[in-house]
C-alpha cells in the first residue's frame, strides 16, 4: 500500500463526533416516521458522517447534493439555514423521501451523468453513498459532473476496502490505492469505528 502524501489522510474516530444539531433534528424526524418500517435508514453511524460533511461546508456557501436518496442530509442542510442555497438532485424521487415544508429543498429528478447545471453553478457539491453503485462508465461521468458544477470542492464518501465478494448492489470497491487514482488532489478520512475503517470521506478543493 502506498500513500503518496500522508498529509491528505486522516483519521476520524467516529465515536468521538459530536452529532450537528440539525442532523439530529432530521434523526428525530425520520424516527417518528420509519422507526418500525424501515428501521435501515436509521444508522447513527450515516448520520455522525453527515453531521462531518456538513459542519465542513463553509457558512454562506451555495450546495448541491447528487444522490439525494431520502433526504436526510439535505433536510439537515436546509435546516441548518447557514448556507446561501441548497440543492439536491436524484435520478428519481426515493419512495422514502420525506420533504420538509419548513426547509424546503429544490429538487431536480435527472441522471447525475449529465447535469443540466451551469459550470461552477455551486460553490460546493456533495455526492455521498452513491458512486459505489456505479459501472466505471457512468462513475468516471459523475465524478466530471461533480467537478465541472462545483465551484470550490467537492465532498465525496465512499465504502472504503469493502469484503469481496461485493454486496450485489455495489459495483465498485475503494482502496486507498484506487481512492488516490480517482482523486488525486483529494483529502482523505478514514471513519474509523471500533477498530474498524468502513467508509473514506474525500475532498477535493479547486486550487
Amino acid at each position: 500500500m502506498t500513500i503518496r502524501d500522508s498529509s491528505l489522510t486522516k483519521a476520524i474516530i467516529m465515536e468521538l463526533v459530536a452529532p450537528n444539531e440539525h442532523v439530529s433534528a432530521e434523526f428525530e424526524r425520520y424516527s417518528a416516521k420509519y422507526a418500525e418500517s424501515a428501521p435501515k435508514l436509521l444508522n447513527k453511524g450515516d448520520y455522525a458522517r453527515w453531521s462531518i460533511v456538513l459542519d465542513r461546508i463553509p457558512d454562506g456557501s451555495s450546495l448541491l447534493d447528487v444522490g439525494v436518496g431520502v433526504g436526510q442530509f439535505i433536510g439537515a442542510a436546509a435546516r441548518s439555514m447557514k448556507l446561501s442555497e441548497v440543492q439536491g438532485i436524484d435520478i428519481s424521487r426515493h419512495s422514502h423521501f420525506l420533504p420538509n415544508l419548513d426547509y424546503p429543498v429544490k429538487m431536480t429528478y435527472q441522471n447525475a451523468t449529465s447535469m443540466t447545471f451551469q459550470n461552477n453553478a455551486f460553490d460546493y457539491v456533495t455526492c455521498m453513498e452513491v458512486i459505489e453503485h456505479l459501472d466505471d462508465e457512468d462513475m468516471n461521468a459523475v465524478i466530471s459532473e461533480l467537478r465541472r458544477v462545483a465551484r470550490r470542492g467537492i465532498f465525496v464518501t465512499v465504502p472504503f476496502c469493502e469484503r469481496l465478494p461485493l454486496p450485489t448492489y455495489h459495483k465498485q470497491r475503494f482502496s486507498f490505492e484506487r481512492i488516490q487514482e480517482i482523486f488525486p488532489t483529494g483529502e482523505i478520512s478514514l471513519c474509523v469505528n471500533q477498530n474498524n475503517v468502513r467508509w473514506a470521506l474525500i475532498e477535493e478543493h479547486v486550487k
